[in-house]
Formats: structure tokens, sequence, C-alpha cells
């Protein structure tokens, strides 16, 4: 009897620490797991002499698989591969978030299919391309994001990997798509909305080895929407004439030796590139460029001729959007110097340093420093 309630008690606790099953991840903050639904920047180069191109793979990977797996009576749709269980929908967007272009995607029992940028923008129309078209200090590049949803269960089952490449040139740095698990809201909040994965600040790296054309730091903010109001773009942002708001990283960049002048730039849409080498500060007298930034995300503008400031990824009572609700915003900073020859370039991707708005929507054991209007 002993040894039995030994056992029991071992059993019990067994489950409190691991849970059953394979355990979620925290909602609300930003990590990598299986989820219903992936996001995943895309941008590649406009022609052939820009071989830049975001390839990804997107894998049927969750707690759900195998009960899926096992227990399939009716196949949903019969692949080369197999009978699919899942059907991971598409929505291709701009950088403005317009929807540009849709597809299905049918997964076998721990599938795994694979895609590009270039090869998704060669299948657009000539109107649909213009679309995707964004500029980059006078370069033209391709540019958005695509959402895969499962749209046959509930099951967090999607897993996804991106692979920024240049090929050619020898460059190649990936990063995983971001997982929102139980449902993607319209602001890429999880929990079908009910969970954003905010932010008051970022913290990213820049990096400059040298003065090359191929040399670059790029710093890449994804969020959950567009900046409230208009702005230069092929659709409006918001369809709001009540009010019109700026938004921008703000705040000090330093070098290495601790020079932090301060430091403001744009990120009006939902999928923003800041080329830093050129509006990086004179604080660097010679290669390499290297030091961090401290930015506040801060939108600011007015409702109906009054001025008002929005501290971090939160919304405020105007138009469509309600006070107190948040949007997602993700963050990396791709570095990549060409040197002399493609054997001696290098490459990397780091997602940004955050803190996230504190406690947003009532996701008490989220911490940071306080968002919202007027702050």
């Amino acid at each position: 009897m002993k040894i039995r309630s030994l056992l029991t008690i071992v059993a019990m606790l067994s489950m409190l620490l691991c849970g059953i099953g394979t355990a979620h991840a925290v909602l609300g903050v930003a990590d990598d797991v299986p989820a219903n639904a992936v996001v995943i920047p895309i941008m590649c180069g406009v022609d052939a002499s820009h071989g830049l191109n975001t390839a990804f793979a997107l894998a049927h990977a969750g707690y759900d698989s195998d009960k899926e797996c096992t227990s399939l009576v009716d196949p949903i749709i019969a692949t080369p591969d197999g009978n699919a269980v899942i059907v991971a929908h598409a929505s291709v967007r701009n950088s403005c978030s317009k929807e540009v272009l849709t597809f299905n995607k049918p997964l076998t029992c721990h599938d795994v299919e694979s895609l590009n940028c270039k090869d998704i923008i060669d299948s657009m129309s000539t109107t649909q391309k213009a679309q995707m078209k964004i500029s980059v200090e006078g370069q033209d590049w391709y540019a958005g994001y695509i959402i895969f949803t499962n749209t046959i269960t509930k099951g967090n089952d999607l897993v996804s990997w991106a692979y920024l490449e240049d090929l050619n040139l020898g460059f190649v740095s990936g990063l995983n798509g971001i997982g929102l698990e139980d449902g993607a809201g319209v602001r890429m909040e999880e929990d079908a909305g009910a969970a954003p994965i905010t932010a008051h600040d970022f913290m990213p790296r820049y990096f400059l080895l040298n003065d090359k054309a191929q040399t670059w730091n790029w710093w890449i903010i994804m969020a959950g929407r567009n900046q409230i109001g208009k702005a230069t773009c092929d659709v409006d942002y918001i369809n709001c004439s009540g009010a019109l708001f700026s938004r921008k990283l703000t705040g000090i960049i330093c070098n290495e030796q601790e020079v932090c002048p301060d430091f403001e730039i744009g990120i009006p849409r939902e999928l923003n590139i800041i080329d830093v080498g050129s509006h990086l500060p004179v604080i660097h007298t010679a290669f390499p460029h290297g030091g961090f930034a401290q930015l506040g995300i801060v939108e600011s503008g007015d409702i109906s001729g009054t001025s008002h400031i929005i501290t971090g990824t939160t919304d405020v009572t105007v138009c469509t959007f309600t006070a107190g609700e948040y949007y997602s915003i993700f963050g990396w900073s791709y570095q990549r110097a060409a040197a002399d020859t493609n054997e001696l370039s290098w490459d990397v991707v780091h997602p940004m340093h955050r803190d996230y708005c504190s406690v947003p929507e009532g996701m008490t054991y989220v911490t940071g420093p306080a968002c919202g209007l007027d702050l």
C-alpha cells in the first residue's frame, strides 16, 4: 500500500508539473510554439538582378497531430503525399495589410511544404504585384506577410521556418514564423483576438561592417495594425476621417562608446523595413558601425482637432478602435556584411528585445511599463 500510494503521488505530481500532453506556451508573449495560425514576413527582389528571397517551410507538427493522424475517419482531400488531415489557408497581404492573394495548402500527417516569396509573386497578376511593391531608400522590393490558418480544426498544429536568402552572394539567415495559439485576431493577437503580444519599446541591435552596397542593416517591424489615419499607400491605412495619427519608434541610439543621441523613425505600416545605415546619426568615425537602440512605440496625432499621444501598442476610442484594446507587434534586426569574397561575407537575423505593455487586456502575468493614451 505504501508503494502504491507513493506511485500515485508521483503520478499526480508529474501531471501538475508537466500537464497532459504538450504544454501550452504563455499566451500574450512572443514564443516559438505550434499554433493554429502562423505569420511569416516575406520580401524578395523585383527582378532577377535582385536575388533576395524569402523561402519558408510550413509543417503539420502540433500537439494535436497524433490525435488527428490516428483517428482519421474521413480524409479531407487526397494529395500526392497521402490523405490531408488539415488545410492551411494562406492569406497573402501587402505591407499595408491589404489582402492580395489567397490559396489553400492541404497538409498530411507530419507534412512539410516548402514555398518562397518569388514563386508567390510570380503567380500574381500585374496589379497584384504592384500592390506588393515597397521602396527602401529608393530601392524597390516586393514585401508583405502571409498568415496561414488551420481552417479545419481548432488545434495548434502549425509550425514554420523562414530563410532570408541571397544565395548568389552567399547570404542566408533564418527566423521562425510567428505562432499565434488558438487562432489569430484581426490585430495579430493570439487566442482569436483575446491575447495581444504587445510592446512598449524595442531594443534592436545594429552593425555595419563597411560601406559596400551589399552591406546593410534592416530593422523589420511587423505590427498588428497600421497607424490610425491615412498614409502613402495604395489604400487608406484605416478609413477614419475623424483622426490622423503618426506612429514612430522614438528614443536613443547608442554606439559602443555609449554616445546616445536622440533617434526617431516612422513605422506607419503593418510591415516596415528601415535601412538603419541611411538614418544613423554621426556617432561613428570609422567602420565598423555598431551599437543598439532603445526605442519606444509612440503614436501621436489629432482626434477631431484635439492632440493625443498613444504609448505602446494600444488603441484609442476612435473610428473602429476602442481604448484599452491592444495589438501585437514584432521586430527583427537583419544584418548583412559584404566582404571582398563571398566566403568572408556573412549575415544574421536577431529578434528584437522588448518591454511588454503591463497587464494588456487583463493578462496579469504580463508585466512591463504602462501603455495607453496620453500617459
